[in-house]
């Protein structure tokens, strides 16, 4: 017999990753709250649109996430992003308010009080320690952190770990090194 049965877990004919449903005009809105979870796991995972629709739609993680796990089918179309993103730029034209932002901050606060987090603590392991880093380049970034590391070691008057890093402390070895 050519026939030999799988024990392993098959995905059915009728599963619901197989018979996505058509979209119609009909259908009820997309839950702001999941439209606002999405973007926010959208932008932590550096996802396009596409991509973020695809992960909702085939991943249950992303369900899981969105709380959406127990609904029949999802409630994200390929245009519910950009129509969101439509709807607040045109009522921040009219109103002049930012829903989003406004939206983002309170949770901002919310997870400032959650987590006890003391706002005036500067985080150092931010991807925004600096807006000038944005433009350096990693042999930049490596450089300038050796730099201020050798001025602050040169400041306490350690002058014996600072062997042949005495170069850092000149205002134009960064020009030499062709690295401004």
């Amino acid at each position: 017999m050519a026939f030999k049965p799988n024990e392993y877990q098959q995905i059915t004919m009728d599963d619901r990753f197989l018979n996505l449903d058509e979209r119609t005009a009909s259908r009820p809105n997309t839950p702001v709250n999941a439209i606002i979870g999405a973007l926010i796991l959208k932008e932590m995972f550096n996802l396009t649109d596409d991509e973020l629709l695809a992960s909702i739609l085939c991943d249950v993680r992303f369900q899981y996430a969105l709380h959406t796990t127990s609904f029949k089918s999802q409630p994200f179309s390929d245009r519910t992003f950009s129509r969101f993103r439509e709807r607040l730029y045109l009522y921040n034209l009219e109103t002049g308010r930012d829903l989003l932002h406004e939206e983002m901050e309170a949770m901002a606060n919310v997870f400032v009080k959650y987590f006890n987090i003391n706002p005036s603590v500067k985080r150092m392991d931010s991807i925004m320690v600096s807006s000038s880093c944005k433009k350096m380049s990693r042999l930049e970034i490596l450089y300038t952190c050796v730099a201020n590391m050798v001025k602050a070691v040169y400041k306490t008057g350690e002058y014996e770990h600072l062997k042949n890093m005495e170069h850092y402390l000149d205002e134009d070895d960064r020009k030499k090194n062709n690295l401004s």
